[in-house]
């Protein structure tokens, strides 16, 4: 064979006719650090490290995975990849390229996001997306929804817009938050009030801003900032005071003396029973309306707020229905009227098909 054909064919140059190639000046080439780049022409190049096949990426153990981030990033980076043990099929995942794990793994900066995103995507085969981007409209070559730009309790709709693994993170977190807040507030303490309390709403602060400054309870990518933090420990704390005025609410009272959990048992069997007593099984929720727009000479029950049904409730002795919502104030409160006899009806009217003409009222 010709030397010169021999070195052609040595160095990977020879088609399938024998013929020698030219070498292209857009094609990456290999260099001394034994990488290959990944680039488009005039694109700038994101280099991997050279491998056999891409495919044989999701088999890599954890340190082929720090050697790969070695030459991608640095010497730091590359260990908090061997510290978070990230092996070939965690890098293929999706997950690993949330803002969460991402920032984690010392990728931080926007563009080493790019650079990184755009490496996995490339080191497996998939075609090239748009750059890593933080944005809540969701792009079609983006399959997870990002709501790292606003800063709430995500709706139950937009919570089932996240990815399964994204949605457990964020129900994760806030478990999390809430057990926090336990250790705070003990649950078997009343719980605080916040609206004009200086003491509680300075602690509330205090501990908005501690969860904030911890990645362990907040989740950007989907809204899980310092607002959301401070919206579920006050909405947990409106949970929780609901259920201390609730007389049906069953507390755990796994420990104790028996005689204090018979005590407990009999106080809420009490509560219940005054509770049932607030109503007149025979009235009807159409009736029981006719009977508090005759009370409060209101043309249609739009015109009453709950507002003013508490306070009726309140000058009635109704004072379990505390957090109740407004139909249950109108059927207590109008029951409550007929039965101290404050309105009265006709004997030959059926309760449950009173009308505004059929209320008599006695008050003065």
């Amino acid at each position: 064979m010709p030397p010169e054909r021999r070195r052609s064919e040595e160095s990977g140059d020879l088609d399938s006719s024998g013929d020698t190639l030219s070498v292209d000046e857009e094609s990456p080439v290999e260099t001394q650090s034994d990488v290959l780049p990944v680039s488009l022409k005039r694109s700038k190049s994101v280099l991997v490290p050279k491998r056999e096949s891409n495919d044989n990426a999701k088999d890599w153990d954890v340190q082929e995975v720090k050697e790969w981030a070695k030459s991608m990033f640095n010497e730091e980076v590359a260990a908090n990849f061997e510290r978070e043990e990230i092996d070939g099929t965690t890098l293929q995942s999706e997950r690993i390229k949330t803002d969460e794990s991402m920032n984690s793994l010392g990728v931080t900066t926007i563009g080493k996001k790019n650079k990184f995103v755009v490496a996995v995507q490339t080191l497996f085969g998939k075609a090239l997306m748009e750059p890593h981007r933080t944005s809540t409209k969701r792009s079609r070559l983006e399959p997870l929804t990002c709501y790292d730009e606003i800063d709430r309790i995500l709706t139950n709709r937009e919570k089932d817009e996240l990815s399964s693994m994204d949605r457990s993170i964020y129900n994760t977190k806030k478990k999390r938050i809430i057990a926090f807040t336990k250790t705070v507030w003990p649950e078997d303490e009343p719980a605080p009030w916040f609206r004009g309390n200086t003491e509680s709403t300075k602690k509330l602060l205090e501990i908005v801003e501690q969860l904030s400054e911890d990645d362990t309870y907040t989740f950007l990518k989907a809204g899980l900032g310092r607002k959301a933090i401070e919206e579920i420990i006050i909405k947990h704390m409106q949970e929780r005071r609901r259920k201390e005025n609730n007389p049906l609410n069953d507390s755990d009272n796994s420990s104790g003396s028996q005689d204090s959990k018979l005590s407990s048992a009999s106080a809420r069997n009490e509560k219940v029973k005054n509770y049932e007593s607030y109503f007149n099984d025979g009235l009807t929720l159409m009736s029981s309306t006719a009977i508090i727009l005759a009370w409060l000479d209101k043309p249609a029950i739009s015109d009453v707020t709950l507002q003013a049904l508490k306070e009726e409730a309140k000058q009635l002795g109704l004072n379990l229905l505390r957090n109740k919502d407004k139909n249950t104030h109108i059927k207590a409160v109008a029951s409550t009227l007929l039965k101290k006899g404050k309105v009265t009806i006709s004997e030959s009217v059926d309760l449950q098909k009173i009308s505004t003409d059929d209320v008599k009222l006695t008050k003065i």
